[in-house]
């Protein structure tokens, strides 16, 4: 039997989930060409079915070169290129600062799934 406790730190965690979702639907809406280039990533993701995502995600731990889990622009552009998405360099750059919310410079591969799954996952 589920505790209080646990079923409630589920529905927080399902509400945090939905909260950002939301926010990034509204910050992808906001911007176009961000719109645009959303779209194509997610219509070659779903093109490929899972084995885009897999492949993304192996190519993510082969350059992610240090082991922390973490992409730098530079390491995000080679892995886009290498996954023959379509994208230049100056729409590489868009998504990545899409996707980099907190300026750091880097982002990780959960940040960069979570921002294309839900369209993935409609089907």
């Amino acid at each position: 039997k589920k505790s209080k406790f646990s079923t409630m730190a589920q529905l927080m965690k399902q509400a945090e989930t939905v909260d950002k979702e939301a926010e990034l639907k509204l910050r992808e809406d906001a911007d176009p060409k961000i719109k645009e280039l959303m779209g194509k990533l997610r219509a070659e993701l779903f093109r490929r079915g899972a084995t885009g995502i897999a492949g993304l995600g192996r190519k993510f731990r082969i350059i992610d070169d240090s082991g922390d889990g973490n992409l730098d622009e530079t390491e995000f552009a080679k892995c886009m290129k290498e996954q023959k998405l379509g994208l230049d360099a100056k729409e590489v750059k868009m998504i990545f600062k899409f996707f980099d919310e907190d300026d750091s410079g880097t982002i990780t591969y959960d940040e960069f799934l979570f921002g294309v799954r839900g369209e993935l996952n409609t089907r």
